[in-house]
């Protein structure tokens, strides 16, 4: 398993991986942090309040990749968290080679 990664039971139709990722918002807002990844989107925690429906520029890495991965996401929900404001990410626009990389980081954490 790589460091930085642990698998669980999910009902999602797209596997994700529980990760601790620093995720940099590029419309200058607060950073947030990835607690789950996978290709179709990600769980994060920030400071910065978003809603539903509204887009968020970001660029981040894998644990194990240096590769900076740049998306676009959909805010598809507002989860509850124990601190800060948890958020519900959704992809729509990610390039084929970070769709691959993060493919593969979620598979090797299942490993």
């Amino acid at each position: 398993m790589l460091d930085g990664c642990a698998t669980h039971p999910d009902r999602r139709l797209v596997p994700r991986t529980e990760t601790t990722v620093r995720v940099e918002a590029l419309d200058g807002g607060a950073y947030l942090i990835a607690h789950d990844l996978g290709t179709g989107g990600m769980l994060v925690t920030t400071r910065d309040a978003r809603w539903p429906g509204q887009l968020v520029r970001v660029r981040f890495r894998v644990p194990g990749d240096e590769r900076a991965i740049h998306a676009t996401c959909r805010v598809v929900d507002v989860a509850e968290v124990p601190r800060g404001i948890g958020l519900a990410l959704q992809f729509v626009g990610l390039a084929d080679e970070a769709r691959e990389i993060l493919r593969r980081f979620v598979k090797e954490c299942a490993a």
